[in-house]
């Protein structure tokens, strides 16, 4: 089953991108990154999230969590 989300790094990891880097902060754009360490709007507001429902901020909790994967899925402005 194909698990890996279409985000640069992992494109990257299979020779389909050049570099790998998130375009907002040139850091390898890994899920973890797009989701919990990136100014992107998904993270800005995944990270508000966190906070209001007071959640701390994993990937565990954020691909767990049907409350956040709701804010994820509702802010996403591309395919992943």
């Amino acid at each position: 089953m194909w698990s890996r989300f279409f985000l640069e790094h992992s494109v990257y990891e299979i020779h389909a991108h050049p570099e790998g880097l998130c375009e907002l902060c040139r850091k390898p754009e890994t899920i973890h990154h797009f989701l919990l360490d990136c100014n992107n709007v998904v993270c800005t507001v995944l990270l508000d999230a966190c906070r209001k429902l007071k959640v701390v901020p994993s990937l565990k909790a954020v691909l767990s969590d049907e409350r956040l994967l709701t804010v994820m899925y509702s802010n996403l402005d591309r395919r992943l």
